[in-house]
Formats: C-alpha cells, sequence, structure tokens
C-alpha cells in the first residue's frame, strides 16, 4: 500500500501476511521504498503479480523473505534476486511459476533455507 512510503526509510521488519492486500498487477512500485527491510513477509497476501516482483532488488538488507502463497504466477526473474546477498530464508512455495529455480537464487551466499514447491 503506498501508505508504506511514509515510513518506508526507518523500516525494517514488514508482516503483511494474511492480510487481504488484494491487486492485479497494479502498481507495485510502494515497495521498491523498503530499502532498509531486513524481514519481509508477503505470505498469502494475495498480492498478485506476473513473476516475483521486481522491486525485491533494492531491498538489499533482506534476510527474510517468504513470498509463499502470495498469488505470484508466470516466470521466477533471477535479476530480483541477485542483490539480496544477505538473505538467509526464502520461502516461495503456493505459487504458480511456470519456470525453473534461476542461478542467481542458487547462488546466494548465505541462503541457509528456501522452500519452493
Amino acid at each position: 500500500p503506498p501508505e508504506i512510503e511514509i515510513i518506508a526509510g526507518s523500516l525494517s521488519y514488514l508482516d503483511i501476511s494474511g492480510n487481504p492486500i488484494a491487486n492485479t498487477n497494479s502498481d507495485l512500485s510502494w515497495m521498491s521504498t523498503l530499502t532498509k527491510l531486513t524481514h519481509l513477509d508477503l505470505h498469502s497476501s494475495k498480492l498478485q503479480n506476473d513473476g516475483v516482483p521486481s522491486q525485491l532488488a533494492v531491498m538489499v538488507e533482506l534476510e527474510y523473505l517468504d513470498i509463499s502463497d502470495a498469488m505470484f504466477s508466470g516466470s521466477i526473474n533471477g535479476n530480483a534476486f541477485a542483490p539480496l546477498t544477505k538473505l538467509q530464508y526464502l520461502a516461495m512455495g503456493g505459487n504458480n511459476f511456470n519456470s525453473q529455480v534461476p542461478s542467481e537464487i542458487i547462488s546466494l551466499p548465505k541462503l541457509k533455507q528456501f522452500y519452493i514447491e
């Protein structure tokens, strides 16, 4: 939601899991303001998108990312994950992806837990 932009500069933890924040490929540019996040939980949030939002790439401090059951579909853009070198936990299951796991995810240096179905 655009209201997050007001506090984005100091926000390090965001959990909107299970909230009925629904959209259909609408503007997710507000996500690009969340550059200081270390924890982002969007699971079961109904943030429909064609693929993984490219805005994730600016969240270079992320250590925890849960986008499971977020109603994402299409291909997984590896470029969104390449800058996330601090990521330790990644959950992506329950979406409708139609591509293989990109090498950018497999190559994440600190990734300890990865869940996808």
